[in-house]
C-alpha cells in the first residue's frame, strides 16, 4: 500500500512539473508577442487575434465544405474576385 501511495505522488509531482513547464512555455510566447506594445495597447492586438482564432476552432467544422464551395465558384462565372479583396 505504501508503494501504491508514492507512485500516486510521484505521479501528481510530474503533473505539476508538467503543467509548470507548459505555463512558462505559454508565458514565454505571450512576453514575445508583447513586443513592442505598451499594456494599453494589448487590446488592439489580442483582443482581435482571439476573435480570430475563436472564429477559427468555430468553423473548423465546415472549413472544408467552404473551400470546395469557393472552388467550384471560381470555375463559374457566379465569382468576382474583386469582391473578396
Amino acid at each position: 500500500m505504501l508503494a501504491n501511495s508514492s507512485t500516486h505522488q510521484g505521479s501528481a509531482v510530474e503533473h505539476q512539473d508538467l503543467f509548470k513547464k507548459h505555463s512558462d512555455f505559454i508565458w514565454e510566447i505571450a512576453n514575445l508577442l508583447r513586443g513592442p506594445y505598451r499594456p494599453p495597447q494589448y487590446r488592439r492586438v489580442m483582443i482581435p487575434l482571439t476573435v480570430l482564432r475563436r472564429l477559427d476552432c468555430v468553423l473548423e467544422a465546415s472549413k472544408d465544405k467552404v473551400l470546395a464551395e469557393y472552388k467550384l465558384l471560381k470555375t463559374t462565372d457566379k465569382f468576382d474576385d474583386e469582391l473578396i479583396e
